[in-house]
């Protein structure tokens, strides 16, 4: 039996890894598709790992994932070299046919966990949904030590824009599964909307997040909602269960402020009619990555803070639209704070 090793040339020395490989009822199985990626000590980072039938996996790194550079490798794997000795749940199916192995490297060393949790955004198709029901997509682990494959306790799934989203802090085999049709038939009712007082309330309701963006650097977000042309009053909340919300007149555009820390961050919408009746609860997310006092002193983003970041500065002085790139300390005014800080960083 031969072993096979990958080899890595990071800064002039060689660090050997040993090749992906799975092993299903007695047999070897190698990923149909690998890819690395090098994360900076303490940085951050994203890693996109695209799929050649249109899926993809992205990770993304907070400032405090790791203290120590790695490097992070995703094995895409068919289904079929996983699932004989990793059986699925019954009337689960995966969204695709990829189930992925994700490990890293410090070095030559293998490592698991992390210092803080990373997330994980797995994007699919309407072609990798066609037999299954997409309200039930989530992303699983594999719980070596049950034998069984198991859901995160938090993920969101926004069915716009096909894609699932959790914060992990260790690695394994993660699969996407959703239910089958079949199976979603046998325990779901017929729906069709929120009906009540002689109004139906359609339920194709959205709440969008600075367009759609996966990143935004500023707490400060813009909201877009499409809904039913009956809707009189909204609720919007950071918390699923709207703790401290309170109604308000429906506005197509808003601004609304995310929570504090780095991270995935949810809002949740509710919308009414005008005998009160509510929508079922519409979310959408965003990952907060803030920038530091002197990346947000450079504001024209040129890697240095000069005469170019004084002026969009002036041009701005006094302003108070919302996440104005002038406004470098956030605090909804362009003002003699700011200029400190330009100051403070001036090349």
């Amino acid at each position: 039996m031969s072993l096979q090793l990958k080899a890595e040339v990071t800064d002039m020395s060689l660090t050997i890894h040993p090749a992906p490989s799975i092993t299903t009822g007695g047999e070897t199985f190698f990923p149909s598709h690998s890819e690395v990626h090098r994360f900076e000590a303490s940085s951050g980072g994203t890693f996109n790992f695209e799929n050649p039938d249109g899926s993809s996996v992205t990770i993304i790194f907070f400032s405090g994932t790791t203290q120590v550079a790695l490097d992070f490798f995703i094995d895409a794997y068919e289904k079929s070299a996983v699932i004989g000795d990793r059986p699925l749940p019954t009337g689960k199916d995966v969204v695709g046919s990829l189930i992925y192995d994700m490990r890293t490297f410090v070095g030559a060393i293998q490592t698991a966990t992390f210092d803080a949790p990373f997330a994980m955004i797995v994007h699919y198709t309407e072609e990798h949904i066609a037999n299954l029901n997409e309200e039930t997509v989530d992303i699983y682990f594999w719980d070596e030590s049950q034998q069984t494959w198991t859901t995160f306790l938090d993920s969101t799934l926004d069915t716009a824009e096909n894609t699932i989203t959790i914060l992990t802090d260790h690695l394994t085999l993660f699969a996407t599964l959703g239910e089958s049709e079949e199976a979603a038939a046998a325990t779901v009712g017929g729906g069709g909307g929120i009906f009540a007082g002689g109004l139906m309330l359609r339920g194709d309701f959205r709440a969008v997040i600075n367009n759609n963006d996966k990143i935004t650097n500023s707490r400060l977000v813009i909201l877009n909602f499409d809904v039913d042309p009956i809707v009189k009053t909204m609720m919007i909340s950071n918390t699923k269960n709207f703790s401290g919300a309170n109604k308000e007149l429906y506005d197509e555009i808003r601004t609304w402020t995310l929570t504090e820390g780095e991270g995935v961050k949810t809002v949740y919408v509710k919308f009414y009619d005008i005998l009160g009746v509510a929508s079922e609860v519409v979310t959408d997310i965003i990952i907060f990555r803030p920038l530091s006092e002197a990346q947000r002193a450079d504001v024209n983003k040129d890697n240095k803070v000069d005469i170019f970041d004084f002026n969009i500065l002036m041009v701005n002085w006094g302003s108070t639209i919302a996440g104005n790139i002038a406004d470098i300390n956030n605090n909804g005014r362009v003002d003699i704070f700011d200029f400190n800080l330009l100051m403070t960083y001036w090349a």
